[in-house]
């Protein structure tokens, strides 16, 4: 696990008595501005918050550029001939451990949030964390690319099966998370957020998130392996395609005036 991870507080309190020098512009009509609005920070608060983000944003570069290397040997136990639960397994507790990573850095970025709101203000950022948790997930296997695949009848049978088993898993993971998410909440709530209680509330989830993430990895697999070559191909057609454009829309590195 990596060390900074763990000590991501010093650097965001630090961090917080530089607010009036360090700033993150966020866009005119962002997630960040919905919540500067929605909360009716005072100028202070929002430099603060500015300033946390912009510490979260250079953790989640680096988790970023991990998750890259375990999502191309994620590819290529999809694209094996023959499935492999123990390489999988393996893989996953791999990527389990960068996911325990991130996920308890933004919960110390959430208890920073906490500790800089008032009540009132608290009271709607829980009931925002409370909208983000129930937030669905997209439909499993769709979009309009799946069309472009020109599947036969026999394979949309199996895909019918396939996204009621995936859809399914989904809705039990969304639960998961919302569960988790809410005894979480309730730790920053209680001011009870500490390491040690963080890592205990995380293993005992933590077999239900291996086991979830495990269905979700061999429905990837089930779903590739459904293709003939040629599908397959123009499903990396399509992959390629995406990256160019979400690399295309990445805002460039704000330039000082």
């Amino acid at each position: 696990m990596r060390t900074f991870a763990r000590k991501l507080l010093l650097p965001l309190a630090i961090g917080l008595s530089l607010g009036a020098t360090v700033q993150a512009k966020e866009p005119p009509h962002g997630p960040m501005h919905k919540m500067f609005d929605e909360l009716q920070l005072s100028e202070q608060q929002r430099q603060d918050i500015r300033t946390l983000f912009k510490q979260s944003r250079e953790d989640r570069r680096v988790f970023r550029e991990d998750g890259q290397i375990l999502h191309e040997q994620k590819q290529a136990l999809i694209e094996a001939p023959s499935w492999d639960e123990q390489a999988a397994l393996a893989l996953l507790s791999e990527a389990q451990a960068e996911r325990r990573t991130a996920m308890w850095a933004r919960a110390q970025m959430d208890q920073a949030v906490w500790n800089l709101l008032t009540e009132e203000q608290r009271e709607v950022w829980a009931d925002m964390q409370e909208e983000r948790f129930e937030r669905p997930d997209r439909a499993p296997f769709s979009g309009r690319w799946l069309k472009k695949l020109g599947l036969s009848d026999e394979q949309q049978v199996a895909l019918a099966e396939l996204q009621a088993q995936a859809k399914a898993s989904r809705e039990q993971n969304h639960s998961l998370r919302q569960a988790f998410d809410g005894q979480e909440l309730a730790l920053i709530e209680k001011a009870s957020l500490t390491e040690a209680a963080w890592q205990s509330l995380y293993e005992q989830y933590q077999p239900q998130f291996q086991t979830a993430a495990l269905q979700r990895l061999k429905q990837r697999y089930d779903f590739y392996h459904l293709l003939t070559a040629e599908q397959q191909a123009k499903l990396e057609q399509f992959k390629q395609r995406r990256e160019a454009h979400k690399d295309k829309s990445k805002p460039r590195p704000h330039k000082p005036d």
